[in-house]
């Protein structure tokens, strides 16, 4: 996939129809050359890119031509040695993306399984196979949340918030992808942790290392009794970003 912008606010998106790996060489012709492309086109008419003129309008295919430059670049790739495994790619069900499509109402049922299909599905849709949930509220929720908000243990932790739409999709999209990977990361503390008492910025106060811990622990477990494994956690998303959003050094 190739994306470029095009004036005035246009999202080009390039799909070869036949998928292959070439190593090119200093004296190699170019293997793309006499291959039909599909393009389809996206314009917005904001700097932004949130208003949309124009969604996915298919433009009429091109054909690569033999390359004209005279740079050369080498690629050179050992198939005897393999590094670190690519383990997937996806996005995430954030609060504000699993209500939209969950409970807001702007979905039809159909629409929302039709949907999750075309994401999820390796056969019918795209296969997303990775998925980075956020512990408790991120910079898109619709509020500031944890999983416990009372001081001063996790006695009272619950995964409640996300068991309307945040469990159900991520379940959802675990049922159409059974390989798919799910890794969660907390963008926040709960704030009865953290030295300023809020959920954006501060730092985690080390008398609560311990009960921190406990909070990843009963977070893993709860998805698990419900069907939902978690593969991976991180400690945190972008530490020390940002003053506008559950954050935390």
């Amino acid at each position: 996939m190739i994306s470029a912008h095009r004036k005035p606010l246009g999202r080009l998106v390039i799909l070869r129809r036949a998928a292959s790996l070439a190593v090119v060489g200093a004296a190699l012709p170019a293997q793309a050359a006499g291959e039909i492309v599909d393009i389809w086109l996206t314009t917005t008419s904001d700097p932004g890119g949130r208003v949309v003129t124009r969604g996915l309008e298919q433009q009429a295919p091109v054909e690569f031509g033999p390359g004209g430059g005279t740079g050369q670049v080498t690629i050179g790739v050992d198939e005897s040695r393999a590094y670190q495994e690519f383990e997937g790619a996806g996005a995430s069900f954030t609060d504000t993306a699993a209500w939209l499509m969950n409970s807001s109402g702007a979905l039809s049922e159909a629409t929302r399984e039709d949907t999750m299909r075309r994401l999820f599905d390796p056969n019918a849709g795209i296969g997303l196979s990775f998925l980075r949930n956020p512990m408790g509220s991120s910079d898109l929720a619709r509020f500031d949340y944890s999983f416990d908000d009372t001081c001063c243990d996790v006695g009272d932790f619950s995964i409640e918030h996300d068991l309307a739409d945040v469990l159900p999709l991520t379940k959802r999209a675990k049922e159409l992808n059974p390989a798919m990977k799910i890794m969660a990361s907390p963008w926040s503390a709960p704030a009865w942790m953290k030295d300023n008492g809020s959920m954006h910025q501060g730092w985690l106060q080390a008398q609560y290392y311990g009960e921190y811990g406990r909070y990843f622990a009963k977070y893993v477990q709860e998805y698990q009794a419900r069907g939902v494994p978690i593969d991976y956690v991180s400690p945190q998303n972008e530490p020390g970003c940002c003053p506008g959003y559950p954050s935390m050094q």
